[in-house]
């Protein structure tokens, strides 16, 4: 039953993350590029005519209650204390515990300035790739009390112990427009669009209200199980089964192309004068289809089971195979759509000690904000509202650096350092928004990292 336990703790440690849009991209001015590609009111931000970008990457990992720390001491045992999963058990959360994961990729990004960028009128555009893989698990404390130490502590009442897990592997191909319009008085409003085709890759989707309850009777003399879940696959090549407790992947999964769909993001910014703007945004909206090699599991059905009768025969062996059958779901390929994580992004920024050279125009101080809230438990979106601020000093509009500290979301406490560097058209940083992993285990729940490589004309 241990074993049990441990799959769910390392399914979310080994892959997990927060959304892709951090308080690290949107503070730091030279890294505008990579925070369009989420939030497109900063299409245009960072360059004078022309930018690309490739290769940028983003990654995080973490838990809403399992340290780093923790994470490290699993790692690294040959055995499992009790002390080491009391600890994580006490951590716990009696609903909700949310592990989730994301890699995002830009493959190419390409961004322009149409006509003259300090017109009172001005239009940007932008063309690019991402690759986008996103995991995440919900469970509650009670399965993973289950799993560790039986049954007989649930005697006399029901016990849910269906996780969520959820998994989607695409590319977006995107285009992005963005108008902004300055006033006589000084104040610009600037509305942006961002349109995408997805080419889904990978799919697994559990529905919300998947069920699998087991009630012990108080006297021990049977279990009541009563199943209740739809699980969706397309991995390639009609591929998956689900026996015991693991999927059974052949050769031919993993293939490209098993679902299409389109995605939109959409943001508004005010900016009542030079160097203060409020950005506002929904991002992830629309869903994929996957059509090609879809699996279907499912069961709805339930079972009492009351032991076998064994009389020490012999070469006597249980026989499980009314429960095995009970358990084993059933199987079709129909098509199936998926949700993207849609999220709210509020943003604010200020820039004090304005300094003109040539055509450019920075700030020496910039100081930022950063709101969060999912619509949903669900992939890399929550709906418990990360709060990130970070301040930046620039030398001379060339080297940038940066500290930044960040609540809720799924990690909780954050604390994170970035640095950036532009040189004549070559851009170079990298950033974090939590650092606490490496600074004190025990409190970090998460790390992230991200990279800026880019050309800016």
């Amino acid at each position: 039953m241990k074993a049990l336990s441990l799959i769910v703790f390392f399914s979310g440690l080994c892959a997990s993350a927060y959304a892709q849009l951090s308080i690290g991209a949107v503070q730091d001015a030279h890294n505008a590029s990579n925070a369009a590609r989420h939030l497109p009111t900063f299409l245009g931000d960072g360059f004078d005519r022309f930018q690309v970008n490739a290769a940028n990457a983003y990654f995080s990992l973490g838990s809403n209650f399992a340290t780093m720390g923790d994470a490290r001491a699993f790692l690294r045992s040959d055995t499992y204390s009790d002390e080491l999963i009391g600890r994580n058990l006490r951590n716990m959360h009696s609903q909700d515990n949310f592990i989730a994961g994301s890699l995002d990729v830009s493959l190419i990004n390409v961004a322009m300035h149409l006509g003259d960028p300090e017109a009172p009128v001005s239009f940007s555009l932008g063309l690019g790739a991402n690759e986008r893989i996103e995991l995440s698990a919900i469970f509650n404390e009670d399965a993973f009390r289950f799993a560790y130490n039986g049954n007989k502590q649930f005697a006399g009442s029901f016990v849910e112990l269906a996780p969520r897990f959820d998994g989607l592997a695409f590319t977006e191909y995107y285009a992005s427009a963005a108008c902004n319009i300055v006033s006589p008085g000084g104040w610009s409003m600037k509305p942006a669009i961002r349109i995408s085709y997805l080419s889904g890759q990978a799919s697994v989707d559990m529905q919300d209200k998947n069920s699998i309850a087991v009630y012990t009777d108080p006297g021990g003399r049977y279990l009541n199980f009563s199943l209740d879940y739809n699980i969706n696959t397309s991995l390639g090549g009609d591929s998956v089964k689900l026996e015991g407790s693991s999927f059974n992947l052949d050769g031919e999964s993993l293939q490209s192309g098993a679902g299409s769909g389109f995605g939109m993001d959409l943001g508004l910014r005010i900016s009542p004068h030079p160097g203060l703007s409020f950005d506002i945004g929904v991002m992830d909206i629309g869903s994929i289809r996957f059509t090609k090699s879809a699996t279907n599991m499912y069961n709805h059905s339930t079972y009492r089971y009351e032991g076998v009768d064994i009389n020490f025969a012999e070469n006597q062996s249980l026989n499980l195979d009314s429960l095995a059958s009970f358990a084993r779901p059933s199987y079709s390929h129909g098509g199936y759509s998926v949700r993207l994580p849609a999220k709210l992004i509020l943003s604010g920024s200020i820039g004090l000690g304005k300094i003109e050279s040539g055509r450019r125009t920075f700030y020496r101080h910039q100081i930022s904000c950063l709101y969060v809230q999912g619509f949903a438990n669900y992939l890399s979106a929550t709906k418990k509202p990360y709060i990130g601020a970070g301040y930046t000093y620039s030398f001379g509009g060339v080297v940038n650096v940066g500290v930044n500290a960040g609540l809720g979301g799924i990690t909780g406490g954050q604390m994170g350092l970035l640095a950036s560097l532009k040189a004549g058209p070559f851009l170079l940083g990298v950033m974090s928004n939590n650092m606490l992993p490496l600074l004190a285990p025990q409190a970090g729940r998460g790390t992230d990292a991200g990279l800026l490589l880019g050309l800016a004309f």
